[in-house]
């Protein structure tokens, strides 16, 4: 029997498939919100952190774990967030004042012709070192993911109404990946979860 290319092809597709829904076990949607507009969302959006990682490390530790582009297929939600936080502290900082000196200075003395009395003056700083609280304000990036379990009862589709799992990160330093973290926490508790 001769099988043509378009014939092969969907041989082919139908392989990769059944063999990566043996693979992919758990199937993961993505939805990325604004904070302060949780109506602002952005479907199927992983940033370039989580993609990145997901793409060197991470299909290859959750290899059972599948990102979905199609939410009527996931048995998983991943929500995540960015939030900027205003720290307000105070920082502790010397603060050296010099001032000038001078003045009279009037002296006795006893000696052999009897008691000496001295004039004099002087003329000098004084330096004096104390600590100051002086105010000081940062900006910190919260991310905060959530994961809800989608459950089909009585044959319809349900998605928790409250997250299952729950991670913040807070990305203070330049090598801080917050929304990479929140990420891997979520599919690590998919993992354990799926054991």
């Amino acid at each position: 029997m001769k099988r043509t290319p378009l014939v092969l092809a969907c041989i082919f597709l139908a392989a990769t498939l059944a063999y990566s829904q043996e693979q992919c076990r758990t199937r993961v949607f993505v939805i990325n919100y604004a904070w302060d507009n949780p109506q602002a969302q952005v479907l199927s959006r992983l940033s370039n952190e989580q993609l990145n990682w997901w793409l060197k490390e991470g299909k290859k530790d959750f290899k059972n774990i599948c990102i979905t582009t199609d939410p009527k297929v996931a048995d998983y939600i991943f929500s995540w967030t960015e939030k900027w936080q205003d720290v307000k502290t105070e920082i502790t900082v010397p603060k050296t004042t010099v001032s000038q000196q001078s003045g009279t200075v009037n002296g006795t003395s006893v000696g052999t012709g009897g008691v000496v009395t001295t004039t004099g003056t002087y003329h000098g700083t004084t330096t004096t070192t104390t600590n100051e609280n002086i105010p000081y304000q940062y900006s910190v990036e919260y991310v905060g993911g959530y994961l809800y379990k989608i459950e089909t009862v009585e044959g319809k589709r349900h998605v928790s109404e409250t997250p299952v799992f729950l991670s913040q990160h807070k990305g203070q330093m330049r090598w801080s990946k917050p929304e990479k973290d929140v990420f891997v926490d979520a599919l690590k508790h998919i993992k354990k979860e799926t054991k």
